[in-house]
């Protein structure tokens, strides 16, 4: 069993959190000309070469496809997609963040609204967040409604679609039913469908307090088993998503001590779970699905914050061109490493691939033996899922459904039949949608901040680093594991310097999901304007931090 201590990660202190947030601020106005020069020849030579993506010819129906969640990656990947497809792309945000959101600066949007905030009571909350929706719905003549939003808003998402139906406007929704976001959204939900389905599922148990916590953790059958489990909200802690102690600890007292700290407590009005430990890698996948038909699917190795995705049908593609230190001794010793890897991630993402297609078979055939009908029962939208590897039975369990998009759909944003796959323009015979190349998907304005760190010689790290943000260290050397030469979701890979980091992306080797030669800006606001705004508003208004993710702009409380 790993010890609590290796998995518990401090919140950093106020002056910790000012200090980096102004270094980070710092570093970006550094960088700044370099970034701005780059953009701004990419605007005007693609403008002149005619490759600027709003040159594009639209549709001859010119449909109007409406995103929202525009301060995200994902929803700019799907606005280039659709725009490259000759529709009207408008994009939405909540107004909190759409005044810097990328997409708001890219070529492929030919429309923004701000949208109200759903948390703002005094501004009407969630009603008033569904009501903008529809509103621009109506006003725009909106054909296609695919949600990008976060976490926070996919159960009033799928409200908002049911009252746009009940409208009557002739929108084609990509989201399901409440219902079906009900039982896939929320975690003490989803393990008891699964296990439904006929599926198996890691054991998880729903505790409403610390003392059921503790009873069912000392219990005789739970100790018999010998499991380890981890504690998880059923909806949002950001404050406590770091903690990944594991339960129990080596006596009662030990593990009651641990809950009087823990921030959320367990509560009737704030579950949580505790679910069997697996101490194999996790996997996540970005699934689109049209009246129960996968038509676009990809696979890559995932962790609690993923800021690399690498599709696993191409993981040995990538494996080859890694850098000398993350390589075997010998080159028959990497090409059989290769080779082994290659193997290994491929059967565990067609593993994933065939579980989706059973989920959605099964769940279909439930609900029409239940009697469901209509949109009750329809099969469209995201079906997203996070897996874990149990390494000694090769077996993937899932451990949680994302009902919207995946940030992995960044992987597919050079297949020219992306936004085919979410109107269902396909071919009833045809598989789905898949990676067009190998290149693994990062950010540099997550890379380059990071790559700089690690010019730092190690005596100082060591000592330099926990000062500065309990967070900040350096990527793990790479694993001499055969079967995993390298851990792919590493960003930057444990000792790039920027030079590497850079060279990498001008190579092809690596791309950067914001860039794009045909709508260079969205780059360029992301890594100087959208991030930097979001760490000056932070400081500005007092408020803690743990970790920002790049690719979402989700900030972690704490």
């Amino acid at each position: 069993m790993k010890s609590a201590a290796r998995l518990k990660i401090d919140n950093p202190t106020r002056t910790q959190i000012t200090v980096t947030s102004i270094l980070l601020i710092c570093l970006s106005l550094l960088i700044a000309p370099i970034s701005l020069s780059i953009t701004a020849i990419a605007l005007l030579c693609s403008r002149l070469d005619g490759a600027a993506l709003h040159l594009r010819d639209s549709r001859a129906d010119r449909k109007t496809v409406l995103i929202t969640g525009g301060r995200t990656n994902k929803g700019l990947v799907l606005l280039r997609a659709f725009k490259r497809q000759g529709y009207r792309v408008l994009i939405a945000e909540e107004a909190c963040w759409g005044h810097v959101s990328l997409t708001r600066f890219s070529r492929a949007a030919d429309g923004y609204y701000s949208l109200p905030e759903p948390s703002d009571e005094k501004k009407g909350g969630k009603e008033a967040y569904k009501k903008a929706i529809v509103d621009i719905v109506g006003r725009e003549g909106v054909d296609i409604w695919v949600p990008c939003s976060s976490i926070f808003a996919t159960v009033e998402d799928a409200e908002t679609a049911l009252e746009i139906s009940n409208a009557g406007y002739n929108c084609d929704t990509f989201i399901q039913h409440p219902d079906l976001i009900d039982s896939l959204h929320w975690k003490d939900r989803f393990m008891p469908l699964c296990t439904e389905l006929g599926f198996q599922v890691p054991q998880s148990q729903l505790v409403t307090s610390c003392g059921e916590a503790i009873d069912f953790l000392f219990s005789p059958d739970t100790r018999k088993k010998g499991y380890s489990y981890i504690l998880k909200c059923v909806g949002l802690d950001d404050a406590g998503r770091s903690d990944l102690t594991l339960l129990p600890l080596k006596t009662m007292e030990a593990t009651i001590a641990h809950f009087a700290k823990i921030p959320v407590q367990p509560s009737r009005k704030i579950p949580f779970v505790l679910q069997r430990y697996i101490g194999g890698p996790e996997y996540c996948t970005h699934g689109v699905v049209r009246d129960g038909r996968l038509l676009a699917f990809v696979a890559s190795r995932s962790s609690d914050m993923v800021l690399r995705y690498l599709d696993l049908e191409s993981y040995a593609k990538s494996a080859t061109v890694l850098p000398t230190r993350h390589k075997m001794d010998g080159p028959q010793e990497t090409s059989d490493c290769i080779t082994e890897a290659m193997r290994n991630e491929r059967d565990i993402g067609r593993q994933a691939e065939e579980w989706t297609v059973q989920f959605l078979q099964r769940w279909a055939k439930l609900l029409r033996e239940q009697g469901k009908t209509g949109k009750r029962a329809e099969m469209t939208g995201h079906f997203s899922f996070d897996f874990l590897l149990e390494e000694s039975e090769g077996r993937l369990y899932p451990i949680e459904c994302n009902p919207r998009a995946h940030t992995a759909v960044a992987l597919l944003s050079e297949n020219p039949l992306l936004a085919s796959a979410y109107t269902g323009d396909l071919s009833l015979n045809s598989g789905p949608t898949r990676p067009t190349d190998a290149a693994p998907r990062s950010w540099l304005s997550h890379e380059l901040p990071l790559s700089f760190m690690n010019l730092i010689p190690d005596s100082i790290a060591s000592k330099l680093f926990p000062i500065l943000h309990p967070r900040l260290r350096r990527s793990p050397p790479a694993s001499q594991d055969r079967a995993h030469p390298a851990n792919a979701t590493l960003s930057p890979f444990h000792g790039d310097g920027p030079l590497t980091v850079v060279l990498r992306h001008l190579c092809g080797v690596e791309k950067d999901v914001s860039f794009d030669y045909s709508d260079p800006l969205p780059f360029f606001i992301l890594a100087h304007v959208q991030i930097p705004w979001i760490l000056a508003t932070l400081l500005w208004q007092r408020k803690g931090w743990s970790r920002i993710n790049t690719s979402t702009a989700r900030v972690y409380a704490c």
